[in-house]
Formats: structure tokens, sequence, C-alpha cells
């Protein structure tokens, strides 16, 4: 290759702005993506053997296990065909829930999971059981395809010691071929477990019976990746290189549980998979090596030890060379001599220091199979480069999407088996090059080098379906064949050899609403997107999927880049669950998407040319402004697709590509009808087409109304200010914009902070609404920080704030505010940017205390009438009036006509007297403590305005408590966060929450303490616990609510939600975080139920814990009159099966306590002669579906008025007054055809 080397190639192809993505098998005629083989779609034959004795009865056991077990069934590909499944029971004897041959079908076998009830039985006959397995089970008149065959796998729950002998039928069992896991629980005896399977990894132990869930990503890839009758050969080192920058220190405990996470779905131990982790920045850090630790438990401790290497820019280069010197070596444990797989996972937030393209060749030529996981600034292409082949490198946007790939990054690691990697190669080469492609596109003259006196064909004259004659995947290729086989190399520049240029290629996004509204129907929209995905051809080079949910605010499910094959797109599509929400704000959704995922680091190639498609599903009108986003959204060169439920069709074509492209439905049962009218413009538009139909698109005017304007307070945040002087600074902007007219078309608001630096806090555009605004300005927290630069920060304003890109309507005339709240004398020239903005018709207004140059603030407002001082900010409400009337006509919340508004009152003023008390255990280690101290602090920060009586207590235990303070000893918002951050963390190995809560009521809400109690101010118990406590604290919990306190608990990370829910006083007050770091999401939704609770009238001994809590139901239906809707209706006997049995299985609806609502069902029609009912009220039972099929002869059924009162007459009938206190009775609406549940 004359004048066209491999190594210029090479370096062309390094500075290409394309990412490569996907190294592909080549043949003589196509070339296909190297999958890894999907373990999960093969046949299996499972039967889950549970103990049913006396060892689950009692403190709601039995259904923790019931619900694992429906949870491991979801995860499975259960079909005829593929996966069937078996369950039984088991005690003194066994009883058969369901034989293989019965339910084969998912929906089926789920069904009657849920319906589940103990067996119950003193003994425990294990031996029994096992040989009842292999003698009427495991047969194939019970559907058991053994003699095909078909692997059988048996999963056995032991939660005591058997009562009979294991040994004969567990050796019987394993020579029959039948391969047993045991989940190991409670009191089951170990030794005797060994003897029933067939290596130790098979057996897993659970730590507790509610914590059993965290069992189900390892026996569901123990399920997947077993063949045989036997394990696939399981050795693997695994090594973690994480990034221990400065750049990490927020996201690092994070990072940690992801490794974590990780590592607890590997079969770790000596001669299976071992496990070491570095760290690195500028140097690197060995934490441990791959024999320092034999078991996963070991491991795992190690990690949760780990503390932040520190340090400037990552240098991952040298890193990687560390670790094939010093880590994948045998005196550090490696295994690499015996040809063990060797697995680095890179972790890294920002772009290497240093070049990562030769080490990782070395590395990879050395054996290692490298993994790539790039956060935020990491540079995907770096991460390609990194990996073994760039398929498996994965970025995602923030730290806080690890959980979201962590079962991918599990499975990818458990399917590297030798046998998986011998069938792949490594890549080698780097990224292509923009200066070689812009000669491919322009068609350059490549073709101008030449190879023994001839002329090579230029790249761009390659055939379309160019192939590499014998490419290994690590070698230099040579000659003609080479040059086009460069086209097969790198995928995606191969819109550069085709007219088309994108032929095949597509970024599919699904935005789908996930909300309340939404969630009933789910599963059809689950089932209409998997079904989408199985038309498309889905490949990291041909079309790429990504799921997104969105209610109150969006979810990332998977990114574009997550997923390189159909069936991992579609396994993660059927693990989708709705994600809850009141809310509909589409309007943040499509800012979200098109800001966040059609970007290049998460997997679009919007860059290169390839169409982007976004699939907008959605319940119902949206909640917040979208217009705005929609016009952003296609502005971007996305071409969206809306499908809606009863919504305004207006509103769907404004943000649909052309109106062709709005599609509505009643019902989402619908969706099948509109699949080739989806799938048809999403395989035929061009990104010339698109852009054709985005370039004939008129976009309106945006809306402005005549009290329209934008405001910006820009806030001095400096070291002078000091943080008491801030907080009143804070309040008064609170104070400010509760009277304005805040919306898209009317008032819009930005915040900035500065000292010596400027601080964005939001934008003109961030939020549509007062409340989120307001939210916002009570997070602002003091910066620090000096001198005080005023003339930066007006220069920063001007140019980042007052522009249409921010959100202002500068261009549409609309009234433009800074509010300028300043402190000091600025140590820079103010005079030039204040010119600007005065120029630019933004008016200024200038606040200050005692120590600003009033000069100063007169030059940059330009106007004295328009600067306002205090002699301290405390005295801020004094001038309140006045800033209002600055703003003139267009800002304030307007009256109405003929109506004089007085000035507005000041917000009632707040009392409570609350107590803390924090867990100081282990559960919490001395760093993670100060997170809590923090979340309280900023909790009674925010929540203590100006004028309130709040008094404040604090306890902090372990397995006994200390007093810190008492409600009495502090007057004043400052000394009480003084107090606070003086506590001192205690440790100790137990957390009694108990004799916590006891101490509480005891000593602190008491009048000597300073509870003011008697004065029916409202008292409030604030539990923070890191663990389960080690005495039950719900009964202790209900005294002191019977005494008046309501009590709030926050359950961090191992503590479960069901045990929360028994601290609190109700559902309401529970709330539970995965980590301390997520502390500060929950601020708001703790300060919203603390704001409701403060401004309830308590009275003492008085609880609503101890209350009945019933609810019944009614289940109605109405068909035309001319059809019997049981014939006209298919499955709707089933149909209504299900309703009923779901009904009859929620939890907590409005009840206190954590009480399970006892509910009752009855079913009522109403035909023209009369009602028609099929039962009374009363808990449903499978075998009254039998009264209900009785109705089928009395239609036709009709839904009127008279309808409605005769279910209003049968409940009066049914809750007599003084018997019970029964919830809002709820009626239950089944019109024809089918349209969904509705409650009234």
């Amino acid at each position: 290759m004359h004048g066209f080397e491999i190594g210029h190639c090479q370096d062309k192809w390094h500075e290409f702005g394309f990412s490569l993505l996907l190294l592909e098998q080549w043949s003589s005629d196509e070339f296909r993506q190297p999958p890894l083989s999907n373990a999960s779609e093969s046949k299996r034959d499972i039967l889950f053997l549970f103990d049913g004795s006396a060892n689950l009865v009692g403190q709601g056991q039995f259904p923790v296990v019931r619900d694992f077990l429906y949870k491991i069934i979801d995860e499975l590909n259960v079909q005829s065909d593929g996966t069937r499944i078996a369950v039984a029971q088991y005690s003194d004897d066994v009883k058969v829930e369901s034989r293989f041959d019965e339910h084969q079908s998912k929906p089926d076998i789920l069904n009657l999971v849920k319906r589940m009830k103990i067996k119950t039985g003193k003994a425990l006959n294990l031996g029994y059981a096992l040989d009842y397995a292999q003698r009427y089970i495991f047969v194939k008149s019970a559907g058991s395809r053994i003699e095909d065959g078909v692997p059988q796998f048996l999963v056995l729950l032991v939660a005591g010691r058997s009562s009979d002998r294991v040994d004969g039928p567990a050796s019987n069992m394993k020579q029959s071929g039948i391969v047993p896991f045991i989940f190991q629980a409670k009191n089951a005896d170990p030794a005797e477990l060994e003897q029933i399977v067939l290596s130790p990894a098979f057996i897993l132990a659970a730590e507790s019976l509610p914590k059993i869930g965290d069992l189900q990503p390892q026996i569901v890839n123990l399920l997947k990746t077993v063949h045989d009758g036997a394990p696939v050969r399981g050795e693997k080192d695994v090594v973690f290189l994480l990034d221990g920058s400065e750049g990490v220190r927020s996201g690092f405990p994070l990072l940690k549980e992801f490794v974590q996470r990780v590592v607890e779905s590997l079969d770790v131990g000596q001669d299976r998979v071992r496990v070491a982790v570095v760290q690195y920045s500028d140097r690197t850090r060995p934490e441990f090596y791959l024999n320092s630790y034999m078991n996963q438990q070991d491991v795992v401790n190690a990690i949760r030890q780990l503390t932040l290497l520190g340090g400037p820019t990552p240098n991952t280069g040298a890193a990687l060379e560390f670790v094939l010197r010093n880590i994948l070596v045998s005196s550090a444990g490696s295994r690499i001599t015996e040809g063990v797989p060797q697995l680095l996972i890179v972790v890294t937030a920002d772009r290497s220091g240093d070049d990562v393209r030769n080490p990782s060749v070395v590395l990879k030529r050395g054996g290692a199979v490298p993994i790539g996981i790039g956060i935020g600034n990491a540079d995907i292409t770096e991460m390609q480069t990194i990996s073994f082949i760039p398929d498996f490198a994965v970025a995602i946007p923030t730290f806080r999407q690890l959980g979201t790939i962590q079962q991918v990054i599990s499975e990818r690691v458990t399917q590297l088996t030798r046998e998986e990697l011998s069938r792949l190669q490594p890549v080698l080469q780097p990224p292509p090059s923009p200066g070689l492609a812009q000669k491919l596109k322009h068609g350059g003259n490549l073709g101008a080098e030449k190879e023994g006196g001839k002329i090579n064909p230029p790249l761009n004259k390659c055939p379309p379906r160019a192939t590499l004659s014998g490419y290994s995947g690590g070698g230099v290729p040579s000659g003609e064949g080479a040059r086009c086989g460069l086209a097969a190399l790198y995928p995606l520049t191969r819109l550069l050899f085709r007219e088309e240029g994108t032929e095949g290629k597509r970024d599919v996004v699904f935005l789908i609403d996930g909300s309340q509204s939404a969630g009933p129907e789910f599963q059809h929209i689950r089932t209409f997107i998997d079904r989408l995905v199985e038309f498309l051809d889905v490949g990291f080079d041909t079309t790429r999927v990504a799921v997104i949910q969105f209610s109150d605010d969006p979810k990332v499910e998977f990114l574009l880049n997550a997923h390189s094959s159909k069936d991992e797109v579609q396994n993660a599509v059927r693990r989708l669950r709705p994600k809850g929400g009141r809310q509909i704000n589409l309007g943040s959704a499509l800012e979200y998407v098109s800001r966040n995922i059609f970007k290049r680091p998460l997997g679009s190639r919007i860059e290169e040319g390839v169409p982007q498609f976004l699939v907008l599903i959605s319940s119902g009108k949206s909640d917040d402004e979208m217009d705005d986003p929609a016009v952003e959204l296609k502005q971007f060169g996305v071409a969206p697709l809306t499908i809606a439920r009863n919504a305004d069709e207006e509103e769907l074509v404004k943000i649909s590509l052309s109106p062709e492209y709005v599609f509505s439905v009643s019902s989402f049962q619908e969706l099948p009808g509109l699949e080739q009218k989806v799938l048809t413009p999403i395989m035929s538009l061009t990104s010339g087409h698109i852009q054709q139909l985005l370039a004939s698109t008129q976009y309106p005017p945006p809306a402005v109304e005549s009290d329209a304007a934008d405001i910006v307070f820009l806030i001095d945040s400096s070291e002078g200010v000091r943080s008491e002087g801030f907080a009143h600074i804070r309040d008064f902007v609170i104070r400010i914009v509760r009277r304005l007219n805040i919306g898209p078309s009317k008032v819009r608001v930005g915040v900035v902070q500065f000292s010596n630096d400027v601080f964005p806090e939001f934008y003109l555009k961030t939020y549509r609404s007062q409340v989120p605004v307001l939210e916002a300005i009570r997070r602002l927290r003091l910066r620090g920080g000096s001198p005080l630069n005023t003339g930066k920060a007006l220069e920063f304003v001007a140019r980042n704030f007052f522009v249409k890109s921010a959100g202002s309507r500068i261009e549409d005339g609309v009234p433009q505010h800074l509010v300028l709240v300043l402190g000091g004398k600025s140590q820079d020239d103010v005079s030039r940017f204040a010119q600007v903005i005065r120029s630019s018709g933004i008016v200024s207004l200038g606040v200050g205390d005692r120590n600003i140059d009033r000069t100063e603030l007169q030059t940059i407002t330009s106007d004295p009438r328009l600067v306002f001082t205090v002699r301290e900010f405390r005295d801020l409400p004094n001038i309140e009036e006045r800033i209002m009337n600055s703003f003139g006509p267009s800002a304030a919340t307007p009256a109405p006509p003929g109506v004089d508004i007085p000035s507005p009152s000041l917000p009632e003023k707040k009392k409570a007297d609350i107590v803390f008390l924090l867990d100081g255990s282990i559960n919490f280690r001395r760093d993670s403590f100060q997170e809590v101290l923090r979340f309280v602090s900023e909790i009674v920060d925010t929540v203590y305005e100006d004028g309130d009586s709040i008094q404040v207590g604090l306890v902090q235990y372990n397995s006994d408590p200390t007093d810190e303070f008492f409600l009495r000893d502090f007057s004043t918002k400052r000394q009480i966060i003084d107090a606070i951050n003086k506590v001192v963390y205690k440790g100790g190995r137990h957390a009694n929450t108990k004799v916590g809560l006891e101490h509480l009521r005891v000593n602190h809400f008491v009048p000597e303490a300073g509870s003011r109690l008697e004065q029916r101010v409202p008292q409030i118990a604030f539990v923070v616990t890191g663990g389960k406590s080690v005495e039950d604290a719900q009964h202790v919990s209900l005294a002191l609510t019977q005494r008046g306190v309501k009590v709030f608990a926050v359950g961090v990370r191992n503590i479960d939600s069901e045990e929360v829910g028994k601290i609190a006083s109700n559902s309401a007050t529970a709330f539970r975080v995965g980590n301390v770091q997520e502390l500060s999401e929950l601020s708001e939704q703790v300060l919203e139920t603390l704001h409701d609770a403060m401004h309830e009238t308590l009275c003492p001994g008085v609880t609503d814990v101890a209350r009945a809590c019933n609810l019944d139901v009614i289940l109605g239906f109405d068909g035309s009159r001319d059809q019997n809707v049981f014939v006209a209706q298919k499955g709707f006997e089933s149909k209504v099966d299900a309703i009923l049995n779901r009904i009859s299985q929620m939890h907590r609806v409005s009840c206190s306590g954590g009480r399970s609502p006892t509910v009752r069902v009855s079913v009522v029609g109403n035909t023209p002669s009369g009602p028609v009912e099929a039962f009374d009220f009363d808990e449903y039972q499978p075998e009254m579906l039998e009264k209900f099929r009785n109705m089928r002869s009395q239609h036709p059924y009709v839904l009127t008025a008279d309808t409605l009162k005769v279910y209003q007459n049968k409940f009066r009938q049914s809750s007599p007054d003084g018997v019970k206190e029964t919830l809002p009775p709820g009626v239950v609406a089944l019109r024809h055809p089918l349209g969904g549940v509705g409650w009234s």
C-alpha cells in the first residue's frame, strides 16, 4: 500500500469525529455483529419448589417469598416452546400449584403465583419433596421435556432443617440430570443443602427473608448461563479500574455501589471468579489484588471501605499499563497463564490526560478484555478505543445512571466465557479521522495514491458490502481488499459509500408516559414497543433504540448505545414498569430528550445524518407548557411521531413532524392497529425527507400576554453577605416571586448568584410555573468567595440570560428586569456592562445594605429611584412594596375587574416542635453521617422562616440514645444549625430504633424538655436510620402517634420500605432512599409533607393508626343494547377475573400506620328491567367467578343515571354508621368495548 500506508490511515481515522461503535463479522457477501450467545432464549424446564411450612408463617414472610418468585419468573422467557415453569410448595407433603403443562404463558403463571397462599404444615420433609418432584413433576406426563434432552432445573427455597433424610433423594436427582439451585434462608442447614447441589456456588444465602430480593440477579444469571446440567466454566479474573480523581468525588458513593452490585451478581470464589480493584488519577493505587479475597462477602466489605484516591485529571493510559504489569500477573493472583478470561472494567468520568491508544493495544494483545464505561465528561471514543470491541463501550450522562447499566454489565461479564471469547477478536485500530471523512464525502482524490505503479480505487468507489478477506481482527490487511475492507471495518462510515448515505440506519427513541394515568394500560404500551422492535433491524450499525419514561419528570430506561442486539432491547423493554407520578409534564420531557438523549456521547448519530425519530406515547393533555420544547426538538432535526389517548389534537399536531403522523386512540388496547402506521415513516423517511418536512413547518410566534415580563435576580453570594444575611435575601426573593403571575406566556424568572465567580442557578426558560421556581429558590445556599466582581456578573447575565436561547423574550418586546442584590462594593469595573444592559432595554433595580457603594449602584441602574437600601438584610420586607411597584403593571398578579386587592399579607407563621432521632451506628460511617447532618441542617434552614416559632431537638442513637440538645435549648435558626453542625458521630455496632423512639416519648415530648404539646403545637419526631432496628419499633411509634406526635421516618439503603413504614405514623411520612447522596433529592418531598404537618392542629391522645382500614369496591360494566358483552368481548370473563384479583391485592390505599386494607368486592350490572348482582360485598375468591359467569343470560347491560343510583344505594347499605370506618367507596366501570379501568 504505497501512498496509503496503514499507519497513515490510522492517524487519519483517529481524527475522524464519528464514533466507532461496532466491529462486525464478515463473510463473502455480508457481515454481521458478533453477538454473545443468549442462553436465556433456549429451552428449559424449571420447577420452583418452595418451603410452605410453619417456617414462613407470620410477619408477612410468605408474601415476600411470593413476590420474589413473581419477579424471577417475570425475567424468564416463559412460553410453551421456551421456558416452562412448574410451582410447588412442600412441608409435611407436597402441594403442586402448577405443572409444566398447565400454565405455559407468562401472564398465566404470574397470575397464579400472585394468588398463591401458604400451604402450612409443621414438619419440613425436604427428602420427601425431592423424591416427589423427581417422580411426579419432572416427568413427561406432567409436561416435562426431560426425555427430549431439555435442561431440567429445580429452584428450592429452604427455611429450616429437614425432618427427614435428603442424601438418597438428592443423589437420585443428580443422577437423573436435574440441576438444583437453593435459596438458603433462616435456619436451613448449609451442610444438608450441600448434599443436594452440584456446586456450593448453587446455594444462595439470604441475609434475611425481607432481603431475599437481593438474590434475584444472581438466580436469574444462573438460570440463564447453566447448560446441559452443568455450569458454564465460570473461572474469570475481573479487575475494576476506577477513576479516583477529584472529578469523581460527588459520585464516588454511587460508583462503589455499582461495583458492589456487579460483584454480588458474580460467583466469587478461589476457583471461580476472582476480583481486584484499582484506583487511579495522576497516580495509581491498587486497593486489593485478585488473590486478596476469596469469597464474595470479603470482596464486598473491601469495596465498602474504599475511599477516594483524589488527584487531578486521570491518566487512563498509565493506569492501563499498571494493570497489565502489576495486576494481571500470577504473583497478584491472575490466572492468565491458565487461559482464564481476564476482564477489565474501566470506569472514568473525564477525558484521559495521557494517550490511551498504545496501552490499549498492548493490553488487548496481552490477553485482557477491557470494557469501558464513560460518565459525564468522559470521551466515548476513548472508551471504544480501550474496549475489547467498541460494542463493549458504554456512555452515561451522570453517576445516577450506573444503576441502569448494572445488569447489562453483570450479564456481559457472566456471558464472556472462554468459549465466547474464542469467537471474538479485539479491535486494535483507532477510530477514523475527520480529515479522511471529508475527502470521502466530497469525492476527494484518495484514488491518486499508487500501489505498484497502478492507481488504487478510491474508497468512495468500494462496493456496498465491502469485505475483509481473511481479516482476523488484529492483523494489518493490505491491497485492494484492505482498501475497500476499511468500509466494513468501520461500519459508521458506510454512509459515505452510498448515495443514500445512511441506508438502514435509524435512531429511534420511545418517550412513553409512565404516570398514574397510563399505569393501568402500561402493559399495552410495553407490548406495542416490543412488537415494533421485532420489525426493526436492530443493531449498533443499523437501528438503535432508547426508551425514556416521563410523568412529573423524565426517567432514562436505557440509552441508544446501551444495547446492541434485538434480543437485548426486547428483554429490556419487557422489564419496563410504570414509574408512577401524578403529572404528565410533556414539555419538560421533550426538552429533556432534545438536550440529553439526541447527543453523540449517548449513542445518537445525529451528527452523521442518521434519521432521528421520537415515538411519543401519552395518556392525556400535558400539564406543563410544551410549545417551545416541541419547536426546539424539531429545529434540532428530530422527527416526532405522536400517539395519545384522549389528548388534545392541536397539542399533538404542534409536536408531530406533520399532522399525518398524529395518532389518537381511546384506549392503549388499540395500539396494535397502529403498528404499520408507525413503522412506515420510521423505515421509509430519510434525513432528506425529514429536513424537507421540517423546513416547510410554520412556527407560530410565541404567545405573550399583556402582563408578561422577564425578571432575573442577580444575588451577591460572597463571604461579606454571610449565611444569616443570605437567608434574609432568599426569603425576600421568595416573597417577591409569590406575588408574580408566573407562566410561560406571563412572567418568567431566572436566578444567578455571584461572588468572585458567577453561579447560574436557573434560567428564564427552566421553570414554567410558580411552585418549581419557589422550590428552586428555597434550595439556594450561600456560595461564598471573594472579592466581589459585580462587573463580571453583569457581563454574564447580559450574555447568557437576557438572550433568546435562555428563555428571554427580549426580541418580542417583553419587559426585561434585572434585580441586583448587593452586600458590598465591587472590586472590578461595573460601568461598561451596566451601559450594555441599559442600551439593551433592560431595566435594572439595585437593592443593597449599608455596606454598598450607593454611587456604584446608581451607575448600574442609571436612575436613583431604582436604588433601594436597607440597614440590614433583615429589613428587606420594608421595601417589598416599592420593588413590586418598580416592575410596573406587567409583572404583578392582576386583580379581577372591579376588585380592590389590599397589600398581600405575610404568609402564616409556622409553629412546630421537631425532634430529630439520628442513627449513629455503623449503619452510617463517619463520612455518611456528615451527609445526614447536612440533610437535617437543610431541612431546618429551609422550613424555618422569619417569624416562625419552631423549636428543634436532636438525639443520636445506636444501642442506646444520647441527647444532643432539647427543644428548649435554642431560640433561633442560626443557633440550631450551629448545634447540628457540632454533633459528633457516635459509632456502635447496633441501632435500636425502638429504644430511641421510647426515649423521645419519655424525655423530649414533655413540657420539661420544652414541648408545647399541651398548647396543641404540632409535634414531630423525625427519624433517619440506615438499617433495621434490633427490636421492633412499631408499637413505640404507635404510642408516640397516640400521644399526638407525627412520626416521620427516612430509611437509607440497608432498610426496606416495609420496615420504614412500621416506624412512620403513616405512609405519607415514610421515605426511603438508596444511599445518603440521594437524601438531598428527597428534601423537597419531605419539606412538602412537613409543611402540611406543621399546619395541622394536632390533638393529643388521638391517633389514626389503630383505625380499621376497609375498602368496598363495586365492579360494573355496560354494553350495547344489541349485543351480549360476554359474547362480543373475547376474554371478557378472564379480564374481569384479573381485575378483581388486582383490586383485591391493593396495598395501603389511604391507610394509616402502614396497614393494608381489607378489600371487599361486588359485581353489579344494570339491565333495562333492573339491577343484577353476581355476589354481595366479600373478599374475592376464584370460585366467585362462576357466579359472575351466571350473569351471561341477563343482558343487555346499560350504564345510566339509574345504574349510578343502584351503586350509591348499595354503598349506603354496606356501611351502616357505627359499625366500621370505610374508605371512600369506589366504582370500577368497564365500558364496551373494554377500555381500561376508571375510578369514580
